[in-house]
């Protein structure tokens, strides 16, 4: 069974809810055929309109709550769907609000804004799918907090063993070595797995009492390699969300910014 994501969510509910809309709103705009011609100030154009400015203002509350640290993972996957599926739908609705007349005014610069809002929208999806654990630690939750201190235990098991065992010091060098842990700041790159051959080789030279504390000190340095390509993994999903956020949010808050104006001037002027 396939395991489902932010894309296909209950069986492609909103790629469903978006391929109506599409489907009733070409269907709609072909139908009208309103004397003057197909512009935004006729019955539809305002239909259209309403519909874009409704769907722009539940992306933006719903992009809100996202962000919140109520929202469960169950939440989140439903919210990113919706702005997915239904935030595509804008690209080809706004244009049919305007009969695609552009121009040098406020209201095609609403809809570049848009365009861009949306692209930078699904930018934001693919770093979802691509970094889906940050569904989880991008809420306030605590398991990275958590994976550090595993690390610090694992150091601390490890220094316990060699103090008691100070002849595995060359040997626990070695390992760290090769694992990569021995670089500056410990969370800077990706840590490699340890190769079977090269502890074969090292176990080689020790006692058979040696060689069974020297495995132990193995097992930890794995489990903390794993740790910390977790950390690091985080660390840079991180970043990646908080620049994309730099240009995502700024664009949405000038959107709705333009969005009023257009609405505004529309009324103020229409004729």
């Amino acid at each position: 069974m396939k395991k489902e994501n932010f894309l296909n969510y209950r069986e492609w509910h909103f790629a469903k809810i978006l391929f109506f809309l599409m489907s009733f709103s070409i269907l709609l705009y072909f139908y009208d055929s309103p004397i003057g011609g197909r512009r935004g100030n006729t019955l539809i154009g305002y239909s259209f309109g309403i519909f874009a400015a409704i769907v722009i203002l539940y992306l933006t509350y719903f992009g809100i709550r996202k962000r919140s640290y109520k929202s469960g993972r169950g939440d989140l996957v439903k919210i990113l769907s919706s702005h997915v599926w239904l935030g595509l739908s804008l690209i080809i609705v706004v244009p049919f609000h305007s009969g695609f007349h552009f121009g040098a005014n406020v209201h095609t610069l609403t809809y570049v804004v848009m365009l861009l809002v949306v692209i930078s929208g699904i930018f934001g999806a693919i770093f979802y799918r691509i970094f889906p654990y940050s569904l989880n630690t991008q809420r306030g939750g605590d398991k990275l907090d958590k994976t550090f201190e595993q690390v610090s235990s694992i150091d601390e098991d490890i220094e316990k063993i060699l103090i008691a065992h100070p002849k595995l010091k060359d040997f626990s060098d070695k390992i760290d070595f090769d694992a990569g842990n021995y670089r500056e700041g410990n969370f800077t790159f990706r840590k490699k797995s340890l190769k079977q051959e090269r502890i074969m080789s090292y176990l080689a030279n020790l006692s058979n009492a040696e060689s069974s504390v020297a495995i132990e000190i193995v097992s930890l340095v794995e489990n903390k390699v794993k740790l910390i390509n977790y950390i690091i993994n985080e660390a840079r999903a991180n970043a990646f969300l908080k620049i994309w956020l730099v240009f995502h949010i700024p664009l949405t808050f000038l959107l709705l910014v333009l969005l009023f104006v257009h609405i505004f001037s529309t009324l103020m002027f229409r004729t």
